[in-house]
């Protein structure tokens, strides 16, 4: 701004106010046309991204009841037999490395949010997170998870429990799958009551079938194409409510128009 501008007896500084307007403009015709032809080609792969299942009765074979279920066992069970091993989160250190040791931090939030780690964790006796671990958080079972590779090496923080499965005899797929299935989902909500803030998780109240590793990796192959599925679900629903509303201002705008101006033709 010209200083003479700024002289007057009544000036507002408000950057805002002198910089001008920027807005998007309206998407044209062939923007949204290429919009539309992106968002069906993501629901072409999700038509394509449910697996195909068939009844357990009908592999078992004759004498094979409908809706049985495999023996279970606990996940508490599973860590006192070291099948699992378990751990919890300590606290946030930003004090500098202790005996060299300078980890990366991942916070409750950058975990639930899918971000990469960005504190740093100064305790040496908390074991990093390595392939193959499953992440519980915020004391529940829903969202139960593999590490993402920008997760590995990082120290959980408060909130975060790591389970990391005996690979000769425990899928990690089939134990993330397993966790996060209504059942425990449900047990894990009540033993923390509605609303509550507690981080605690009750291991005793988590059931996992017992099952050959075999039969694991086959249901786990499974619990994979889910997973891609929900993530192919959750960026063409954020993909879709883009290209709405790129099309709603373009109507409102006026820089499209429907395909006839007769509204008979459009009920």
């Amino acid at each position: 701004m010209p200083a003479t501008d700024l002289l007057t007896e009544d000036v507002d500084l408000t950057p805002l106010r002198n910089i001008p307007d920027d807005e998007e403009l309206p998407a044209n015709q062939g923007l949204l046309a290429a919009d539309r032809d992106v968002f069906v080609a993501k629901l072409a792969v999700l038509a394509a991204g449910l697996p195909e299942v068939s009844s357990a009765a009908e592999q078992a074979g004759p004498g094979a009841q409908e809706g049985a279920e495999p023996p279970a066992v606990t996940l508490e069970n599973l860590v006192r037999t070291g099948m699992v091993t378990l751990w919890r989160g300590g606290s946030r250190r930003d004090r500098g490395p202790v005996g060299g040791v300078d980890l990366p931090l991942l916070s409750l939030r950058e975990a639930i949010l899918n971000e990469p780690p960005s504190g740093r964790a100064a305790d040496g006796s908390a074991a990093p997170i390595e392939e193959g671990d499953v992440l519980l958080l915020g004391g529940a079972a829903e969202g139960a998870r593999l590490a993402s590779p920008a997760e590995l090496g990082a120290v959980p923080g408060p909130g975060i429990t790591v389970l990391r499965p005996d690979p000769r005899v425990l899928d990690s797929w089939f134990l993330a799958g397993c966790l996060g299935a209504s059942p425990n989902t449900r047990r894990t909500a009540r033993s923390r009551g509605i609303g509550s803030r507690s981080a605690s998780l009750d291991t005793g109240r988590l059931r996992i079938p017992v099952l050959p590793l075999s039969r694991q990796r086959s249901v786990a192959a499974v619990f994979r194409q889910l997973s891609s599925f929900s993530s192919a679900l959750a960026d063409a629903e954020q993909f879709g409510q883009e290209t709405a509303r790129r099309l709603v201002d373009a109507l409102a705008a006026g820089t499209v128009v429907p395909l006839s101006s007769d509204p008979s033709d459009h009920p």
